[in-house]
């Protein structure tokens, strides 16, 4: 009788767990997704830098002078 219950409970458990398993992928999904984005946007920012960086637009020495000198 006790086994019987236990084993109840065990199947319940593994209802829910079933239950919740398209609510979990809908979860992950949407997690991937956003990581992509994520990936996608930093991609295209190192892009564009790099492609400001040969075009000349960037002058590190001006722009880390005054930094190095203030820490000097």
């Amino acid at each position: 009788d006790e086994n019987v219950e236990k084993f109840k409970h065990i199947l319940a458990s593994v209802d829910d767990f079933i239950a919740n398993l398209d609510s979990r992928k809908t979860q992950f999904d949407s997690l991937i997704s956003n990581a992509n984005n994520l990936v996608s946007n930093v991609n295209n920012v190192a892009l564009d830098v790099d492609k400001r960086l040969k075009q000349g637009q960037y002058d590190f020495k001006a722009m880390f002078t005054p930094l190095i000198m203030q820490a000097q």
